[in-house]
């Protein structure tokens, strides 16, 4: 995943422990590009404070692009 420059789990049905694992993963710090936007209507369980906790943990210098639409950001 070191190589990994671009990540897109657009409608993807993370939960809070896949949020928190893309956070804690060294392989993915050089991401330049993740999108996490959700499907309008689906119905997942992250919340507003497993964003928080998620921005705050995330260590991607590089990254130049966080697509979060449709997520509830609060």
């Amino acid at each position: 995943f070191r190589a990994l420059r671009h990540l897109n789990l657009e409608g993807a049905r993370l939960g809070p422990t896949g949020l928190a694992a893309l956070a804690a993963n060294p392989a993915l710090r050089d991401l330049r590009s993740l999108n996490l936007a959700g499907l309008t209507g689906l119905a997942d369980r992250l919340t507003a404070t497993h964003f928080d906790r998620f921005l705050a943990k995330l260590d991607m210098p590089d990254l130049r692009h966080l697509d979060l639409s449709d997520r509830e950001l609060g």
